[in-house]
């Protein structure tokens, strides 16, 4: 960029500016808990809860896929079906069943995308925990 102040270049030029900024509207997700303790499973079993997504932005969010980040489980993608839209202030719950297959400590990440603005490229990430035992 090139500035000049009259008939001067001016090489280095600081400028501040004050003021407020306008965001624009967009969707901000929020799952509580962030956390979800399934508490003990037997195994081989099949263990559901729910996750409730809620918008707490000023504008309509997508939900565009669901998955499992260790075990790879897809439990919603838009490509099949079409995107969940919450609006501002609205919440959308999906029933998420986990199959158990060793003795262990379960822990899985469920991964959310979404177009909402506290959402990286890798997702929001929601924790989940059992132990599992003997049926």
């Amino acid at each position: 960029m090139t500035v000049t102040y009259g008939e001067v270049l001016v090489e280095k030029l600081v400028i501040s500016l004050t003021g407020k900024v306008n965001p624009i509207p967009m969707g901000v997700l929020m799952v509580k808990p962030r956390k979800i303790s399934l508490g003990n499973v037997k195994i081989d079993a099949t263990a559901t809860f729910k996750l409730t997504m809620k918008n707490t932005g000023n504008a309509d969010m997508a939900i565009t896929k669901i998955v499992s980040k260790k075990f790879k489980s897809v439990y919603f993608d838009a490509i099949q079906s079409k995107n969940i839209t919450i609006a501002p202030g609205e919440s959308r719950t999906v029933e998420v069943s986990i199959k158990t297959e060793k003795v262990r400590r379960y822990l899985d990440y469920i991964m959310i995308n979404s177009n909402a603005r506290n959402v990286t490229e890798k997702g929001y990430k929601v924790v989940v925990v059992a132990s599992v035992s003997e049926g």
